[in-house]
């Protein structure tokens, strides 16, 4: 495909030169175009989040100038393949950044995703199986399968390691997703007094036929959201590959956040692997399921615990809303049914002057549905931990503060039970997002008492408080 000129000159000049990881200089071409004529030279850019850019030198042939002077492409690709180093590279959503009107000015374009290794067009962008890690996902596994013992007698230390087992797990549509590890990595460090074995955890995405790239990059990301509510921190894919054969792909992706090293420990996690060891299976494919028919309201709650730095009113808006959406996804019943409400709402219309008329018809329209009030109190005595979650406060109280402060918040009508304290605001965000948390598992097929067990858990309520501590106290001891 490259002559002489692509394989022979630019790889001996690339060759010369230190090439960083994150950047790929090389020969760039659209699909269909892979003459030389047709190449542009230039660098594709990765920054430490996955963002992708392309500049290259000269224009693509198939653009041309439109007759309003903005330069337009004669089809709708979005695809530029490559040569760097090398290697094969696909870049798929790729949209003009900062196009010349001039054919030789630098352009530049914005990268969706690379694919490193192969080149394909997007139509052909089918896989059955793709790869991936999330950021805490070695600390949510929790392995346990090393065991060191130390003779002091015999002057021995044995380590037993137990190469941990794949755990596959149907989730529906011919699809399997296995939680493997590599530990292929068992090494002496230099100069041979020290010894590693590091365990790193992935997920597989397995599929009977082939599926799209992005329907399997959709349920990454289903999968993603998941363990963001089991560890409680947002996690973001890494070593993301897709497989042709035996062939892999490595894949480079735009990250929604900054990329963070910090640990979470297990403990902390709301829930963490162990726990949920014995109903694996049984969750992951009922998250699925649910995830498919509410989406709107997962993504409302997992944008809430994104914005780690918002203000306290904008979370507790939040948590309201996802409560309110969750209920009535959940639970789609009506104080009246909606086609008797109709006759009923007509009939009131009817009764009104004319000038009232739209008015009151605007003000019954929904007046079938039950209110924010009657949902939460709906949430809260259905749950078995409501008592833990509120503690000292009363629940009626706790329901009519929400809705007074939901109100004023979005009407600006001021009542007796209205928090402006933005300490209060969180506190009582705080309790809103246990009882979304509690829902949300309910939701993943767990019972309630499953996640009774796993709330006592998580916030040690079985156990006595401790006394607080004063001068007198000490002094008698």
């Amino acid at each position: 495909m490259f002559d002489g000129f692509v394989k022979g000159l630019f790889l001996e000049i690339i060759s010369q030169e230190e090439i960083d990881l994150e950047t790929y200089k090389g020969f760039w071409f659209l699909p269909g175009f892979e003459k030389d004529e047709n190449c542009r030279g230039g660098t594709l850019t990765v920054n430490d989040d996955g963002e992708a850019s392309l500049e290259i030198l000269g224009l693509f042939p198939h653009y041309h100038y439109s007759r309003f002077g903005v330069v337009i492409a004669d089809d709708s690709t979005t695809a530029i393949l490559g040569v760097a180093g090398g290697k094969k590279i696909t870049l798929i959503k790729c949209f003009p950044r900062q196009l010349s009107l001039d054919y030789d000015a630098p352009q530049s374009f914005s990268v969706g995703y690379v694919l490193i290794g192969e080149h394909f067009k997007e139509e052909a962008l089918l896989f059955k199986r793709m790869r991936f890690r999330a950021t805490n996902l070695n600390e949510w596994v929790v392995p346990r399968n090393m065991h060191l013992g130390v003779n002091h007698q015999e002057k021995k230390v044995s380590l037993e390691y137990e190469l941990p087992a794949d755990v596959c797990v149907p989730i529906g549509n011919g699809i399997q997703l296995t939680l493997t590890a590599n530990t292929n990595n068992l090494a002496y460090k230099i100069p041979f007094y020290e010894m590693t074995i590091r365990e790193d955890h992935f997920f597989e995405l397995l599929a009977k036929d082939c599926l799209p790239f992005d329907q399997l990059m959709h349920m990454q990301f289903i999968l993603l959201r998941f363990l963001e509510l089991a560890i409680g921190s947002v996690q973001l894919p890494s070593d993301i590959a897709v497989f042709i054969d035996e062939q892999e792909i490595q894949v480079i992706c735009h990250l929604s956040e900054k990329k963070t090293k910090d640990y979470v420990h297990p403990g902390f996690m709301l829930i963490n692997y162990p726990q949920t060891k014995d109903m694996w299976g049984k969750i992951i494919s009922k998250w699925y399921e649910t995830y498919g028919k509410m989406d709107d309201v997962y993504n409302l709650y997992f944008s809430i615990c994104q914005r780690k730095s918002g203000f306290a009113e904008q979370s507790f808006l939040s948590f309201a809303q996802f409560l309110e959406s969750y209920h009535r996804k959940t639970h789609p019943v009506t104080q009246v049914e909606k086609d008797a409400w109709k006759v009923i709402r007509k009939r009131i219309v009817d009764a009104v002057s004319k000038e009232d008329k739209d008015c009151v018809a605007r003000a019954l329209q929904y007046g079938h549905e039950p209110s924010f009030k009657k949902r939460l109190e709906y949430l809260l005595d259905n749950c078995m931990v409501t008592k833990h979650i509120l503690k000292e406060r009363e629940q009626k109280d706790y329901i009519d503060t929400i809705v007074a402060t939901r109100n004023y918040f979005t009407h600006y009508t001021n009542g007796k039970n209205v928090i402006h304290d933005t300490m209060q605001l969180m506190d009582i965000a705080e309790t809103m997002n246990r009882f979304a948390q509690y829902y949300l598992l309910i939701s993943a097929g767990l019972s309630h008492d499953e996640v009774e067990l796993l709330f006592k858990q998580k916030y040690h309520w079985d156990q006595p408080d401790f006394p607080e501590f004063s001068p007198e106290t000490n002094e008698q001891e």
